[in-house]
């Protein structure tokens, strides 16, 4: 199976836990083109499909999962792929998201499922995080197979 990281995040930190965890570097690579939940299953979508991924696990904590699958469930439409939650244990167990943020992201996947538009690609949470997001993609291409 093929582990494709698509977060922001420590490379070096994953990397490590992923060679600890005896997984080859064949078997993973890194996608830096997201910055937001939505943009996690848009900007990997296309690569998924055209290696004609049948299963596609999502792996995130427990807060972010529930807007994670809903996101998923819209990207991953009459797709035929087969979406499997796969709860981390890590972080605060009892943070909850906002029904509001579900909604909106709920939204954004939904344009661009069907219109091909992606809501806030050039907006201030685009802005803030793809300094941080550019610099993690340098410093994975030192260690790692990056998209």
């Amino acid at each position: 199976a093929l582990i494709l990281v698509s977060s922001e995040g420590q490379p070096e930190l994953c990397v490590k836990m992923l060679k600890d965890a005896g997984v080859p570097e064949s078997n993973y690579i890194f996608d830096f083109n997201a910055w937001d939940t939505v943009t996690n299953f848009t900007a990997t979508f296309n690569y998924i499909r055209k290696r004609g991924t049948k299963t596609l696990f999502v792996v995130t904590d427990k807060f972010h999962m529930p807007r994670a699958m809903a996101i998923a469930n819209i990207v991953y439409l009459f797709t035929g792929v087969k979406l499997i939650a796969c709860e981390s244990l890590e972080g605060d167990l009892n943070r909850v998201e906002t029904g509001t943020l579900v909604r909106s992201s709920i939204v954004r996947a939904a344009l661009w499922k069907f219109f091909g538009y992606l809501v806030g690609s050039n907006g201030p949470t685009y802005r803030q995080r793809i300094v941080g997001i550019n610099a993690e993609k340098a410093r994975a291409q030192a260690i790692a197979p990056v998209i």
